[in-house]
């Protein structure tokens, strides 16, 4: 079996919080807006209030190229937008349309089969530790807990859990072992590869350097920030999607992660 791991949730009912910034924030701040027409024409403004938007994962030119291609608002020139008074309404009426009310979340890019030997932290694991981890679907729940019987023998095989007669017995660090021997395993090859030290990262710790490239792994995708000297690995989060190459600067608490990007000021996902 050979595909990622899905679930379908219904989207929220809710505009995006940039529509309001797009049509209350720049209407007001700039002042070559045409209060008849509500259009904004501050292309330096733009430009300024994008990159104090660049640690959000809705900067404000990457939510107007699809309505663009949608009809709702237009591009006179570079960085120079015409903007609806309605884009609010007519920017969540396009979102509903074009994801039909439904959410997909994307959890694991792993096949299921491959993960019942995978030395990390996997979807599988964190169905065992959370058992109200959502299912792809009702049909694939048989696949599912074939794996996950398969998976327990694997990970009491290997000594990270212990069987109690009919109990099953995980330590609450499980998914932190896993994840741990699995980039340490991945980083000490991209030590060989590179030259570069690891530098791992410990909770609260800060991380500086160039986004060198994207490592997925079997515990998921990880971030490769480089110093010049020595390298780190960083959950991955979407926000990181157009930044290859760009100094950036995170810092870890617990399974949160918060980016800052250049002087800007980092914003947690």
């Amino acid at each position: 079996m050979d595909a990622t791991i899905t679930s379908f949730a219904s989207s929220p009912q809710r505009p995006e919080a940039i529509d309001h910034v797009l049509v209350n924030g720049l209407r007001r701040e700039c002042y070559a807006a045409s209060i008849a027409s509500a259009e904004c024409h501050c292309a330096e403004h733009l430009r300024s209030r994008e990159r104090r938007w660049q640690g959000s994962a809705g900067a404000p030119v990457r939510r107007l190229e699809p309505l663009r291609s949608a009809g709702i608002v237009e591009r006179q020139a570079e960085g120079i937008w015409r903007i609806p008074a309605d884009l609010v309404a007519r920017g969540h009426a396009y979102d509903r349309r074009r994801t039909s009310g439904v959410e997909i979340h994307l959890h694991s890019l792993l096949p299921i089969d491959k993960q019942v030997t995978a030395l990390g932290a996997t979807w599988l694991d964190r169905t065992l530790v959370r058992p109200n981890t959502p299912m792809a679907n009702v049909a694939f729940g048989a696949t599912v807990q074939a794996a996950l019987r398969k998976r327990i023998d694997f990970v009491v095989e290997r000594g990270f859990a212990e069987r109690d007669g009919e109990r099953l017995k995980l330590p609450l660090n499980l998914l932190t072992t896993l994840r741990q021997r699995d980039l340490d395993r991945v980083a000490k090859a991209i030590a060989q590869e590179t030259g570069m030290v690891h530098r791992p990262l410990v909770d609260g710790q800060r991380a500086v350097g160039v986004y060198w490239r994207l490592v997925v792994t079997s515990s998921g995708r990880f971030a490769m920030l480089d110093d010049g000297l020595g390298f780190s690995l960083v959950p991955w989060r979407p926000i990181l999607e157009q930044r290859i190459g760009q100094q950036l600067a995170a810092t870890i608490r617990g399974d949160h992660v918060t980016w800052s990007f250049g002087r800007q000021r980092g914003l947690p996902r």
